[in-house]
């Protein structure tokens, strides 16, 4: 056996207790990249926070203050301390708190949400909070306890796992600022703290003397209780008055006893004591406290049929239950929901419903019946809610829908319009046929922090893009102001009185047989009520439509029409001096292609050689005639 090299030793020596000090030093993990603070009013979650709509507070206020970090999990193990310092307009420190974490497992994401009270003895001025994370995990000594587990359970029958952690000095940190105002004159109830909508009019056309009712919702969106009056005016003047008082989130549905007033046409206002207030004509709203949804609904065409982006989560928002885990917490608060004789959610998911279909059936030129499916792979709280959400719709909207339950992505066929709630895309590909050949599918996005629209668009689309459409007020009127018209009992309704524009034409020249579009937009400038619309095309009724709409109301209509002979083609409105026309011609018959000229004989060219014989010849001719003279 031969010795080893002393010098052989000592590299190896130190190349050991390399190794050992390398291992013994904590590693950062942490990452600014993946370091995130801001002032909020609430937090969910991590990543899932409302950011306050301020940085000024005043005495008697919290300020929080969310802090969160990822990628800090090394040896399924992560312990972090986060420290928050508050210092006032002096650089006195004036508050402060540690929240450790320690965990066990493979959880890499972690927040923490500071909360400080803001008393009297905060002088007025700019704060600073300064905010730090270190990551405390002694990596060594935890990963040594792991090690040492299967021992443990082996011969002791024990099993303590734990988490070694070494002491903030000699920890890595991350570290940032924020900064803050306190003010005591300032008012801190954020924009729009009211939000007035869903009205309603028990009539909008009255006979003299009968009492009308108006109804409308008024919804405290700022977090802390607000009181404030509401006051009820007939053109402009007050009329009655009701005290409100609103914890944050909640809603109430206000009722004002509408006296009769004279014969004419009246404005019907709510007004209310605060001037912050925002009245909500335009988006039909979902709310779960404190989050308040008014985005858009937004529609792309594909092929022959559209896809329908709904980002206000209105299938699980109509009872609330976006929160709820369980099912029988789901099921107990859908009940409770559905028993109310109102509810803003459930009201507003209804009408958003209706509407859309509404505006499918209608935009489509489609009639009947609407078989409608929620696609398999939903939340799975939609399978629950939603049949009692179709009910309603057909309850209340009188909308010819018949629910065919869960559907698969090989049924499709069975349904004309296919739902899917839930914060992830259902599958494009298998939906891509369905809606190119005329199918319907509505993404009822569940979440308020994702943005489903991006991947949404059918694999084979090249140019396909989303539109916004307003569809909270094309069928239903949700404005706070109404004007009500007054007639004698004679005449105790007021008639409608439609208004035709925008009539347009896809062809100025067609040909036999092409599809040319027509279409043109409805007004009601009258009382609420029906007409038929018709279209003359030469003198024949060609398009007729039943429409029903309010005072104001505006509609869209189109058709197709496909002329059959060529000649000229004049498209009237009946009631209206709206017209015009287009041309149908023939195509030209194909064109025979010019034949070529013809050809002309080929001139062939001659050959040398008779030239050369007859030369010849000559030549001899007069060699000879000379001979001859001379003899």
């Amino acid at each position: 056996m031969s010795r080893t090299d002393p010098a052989t030793w000592i590299a190896t020596g130190l190349a050991v207790l390399t190794v050992i000090f390398l291992i013994s030093i904590p590693v950062n993990a942490l990452s600014y990249s993946h370091f995130n603070i801001a002032q909020v009013s609430d937090a969910f979650d991590y990543g899932k926070y409302i950011e306050r709509w301020t940085d000024v507070y005043r005495p008697g206020e919290s300020i929080k203050i969310y802090v969160a970090v990822e990628d800090v999990n090394r040896f399924r193990s992560a312990a972090l301390d986060f420290v928050c310092i508050i210092k006032d307009p002096n650089g006195y420190v004036v508050s402060g708190e540690v929240k450790k974490v320690r965990e066990l497992g493979y959880r890499d994401r972690f927040y923490e949400v500071f909360e400080f009270s803001i008393d009297d003895t905060w002088i007025d001025g700019k704060y600073t909070a300064d905010i730090y994370v270190f990551d405390v995990l002694n990596e060594t000594q935890t990963y040594k306890n792991y090690q040492d587990l299967y021992n443990e359970i082996l011969y002791s029958g024990k099993f303590n796992p734990q988490v070694i952690t070494s002491g903030r000095k000699t920890a890595p940190y991350l570290t940032d600022s924020i900064s803050f105002y306190v003010n005591r004159d300032f008012d801190t109830r954020p924009p729009d703290t009211f939000l007035l909508f869903d009205s309603r009019l028990k009539a909008s056309v009255l006979p003299v003397g009968v009492n009308n009712t108006l109804s409308v919702t008024l919804l405290n969106t700022y977090t802390e209780p607000q009181e404030t009056s509401a006051f009820l005016l007939v053109d402009g003047k007050r009329i009655s008055e009701k005290k409100v008082r609103l914890d944050g989130g909640k809603y109430t549905r206000l009722e004002f006893q509408v006296p009769p007033p004279p014969k004419g046409k009246h404005t019907i206002s709510v007004s209310l004591e605060s001037n912050r207030v925002r009245y909500m004509n335009d988006v039909l709203p979902i709310f779960v406290p404190p989050l308040l949804y008014g985005k858009p609904i937004e529609v792309g065409d594909y092929g022959n049929g559209s896809i329908i982006y709904s980002p206000n989560n209105y299938i699980l928002g109509s009872a609330g239950i976006s929160e709820l885990k369980s099912p029988e917490s789901v099921e107990k608060e859908i009940e409770r929901i559905f028993k109310e004789d109102y509810s803003a959610n459930r009201e507003s998911a209804v009408r958003m419903f209706t509407n859309i279909l509404a505006y499918l059936w209608e935009s489509h030129d489609r009639e009947g019946d609407i078989k409608m499916g929620l696609l398999r792979g939903s939340d799975g709280r939609a399978e629950i809610i939603f049949p009692y959400l179709i009910d309603l719709i057909k309850k209340e909207g009188k909308a010819p829908v018949v629910y065919e339950g869960i559907i698969d992505y090989g049924d499709l066929s069975r349904v004309d319009v296919v739902v899917y709630a839930g914060n992830t895309t259902p599958d494009m590909e298998k939906l891509e046929s369905f809606v190119r050949d005329g199918g319907f599918l509505i993404v009822d996005d569940t979440s308020y922090w994702s943005d489903l629209k991006d991947d949404l668009k059918p694999p084979g689309a090249k140019n396909f893009d989303f539109r916004k459409v307003d569809l909270s007020r094309r069928y239903f009127d949700l404005n706070v102001n109404k004007t009500i018209t007054i007639k004698l009992k004679s005449e105790l309704k007021l008639p409608p009185e439609f208004r035709y524009s925008n009539l347009s034409i896809s062809h100025f020249v067609a040909s036999p047989g092409d599809k040319v579009r027509i279409s043109f937009s409805v007004k009601n400038e009258g009382g609420a009520g029906k007409e038929t619309v018709k279209v003359m095309i030469n003198g024949k009724e060609t398009f007729t439509r039943e429409l029903e709409l309010f005072t104001g109301e505006t509609r869209d209509l189109n058709f197709t029409f496909v002329p059959e002979k060529p000649g000229s083609y004049k498209v009237a409105i009946s009631g209206s001096d709206l017209a015009k026309v287009f041309f149908v011609k023939s195509k030209k018959p194909a064109e025979q292609p010019t034949p070529p000229p013809a050809e002309k004989p080929e001139r062939k060219e001659r050959s040398g050689i008779p030239i050369l014989i007859a030369g010849a010849v000559l030549a001899l001719l007069i060699i000879l005639r000379i001979y001859v003279r001379r003899i």
